[in-house]
């Protein structure tokens, strides 16, 4: 799993990632790998099922990203 060490702005859709629950623009970003059975129920069909998870440094907010 990588994460990064200090919270950053993430660039989303022509704009920042804005927190839904608290407004912060501060991310700590995790990289996690798809369990294959969740990546099936999602209908996933990419050779490495990873997502982004961007985790809010004010409140700890998970927003989950598929690329």
């Amino acid at each position: 799993m990588n994460t990064t060490k200090r919270p950053r702005s993430v660039d989303f859709r022509n704009g920042a990632l804005i927190c839904t629950m608290c407004k912060n623009d501060r991310f700590y970003k995790e990289q996690i790998k798809i369990d294959n059975m969740i990546a099936q129920v999602m209908n996933l069909h990419r050779p490495r099922p990873y997502a982004n998870c961007y985790i809010c440094s004010k409140c700890k907010h998970e927003h989950w990203m598929l690329d």
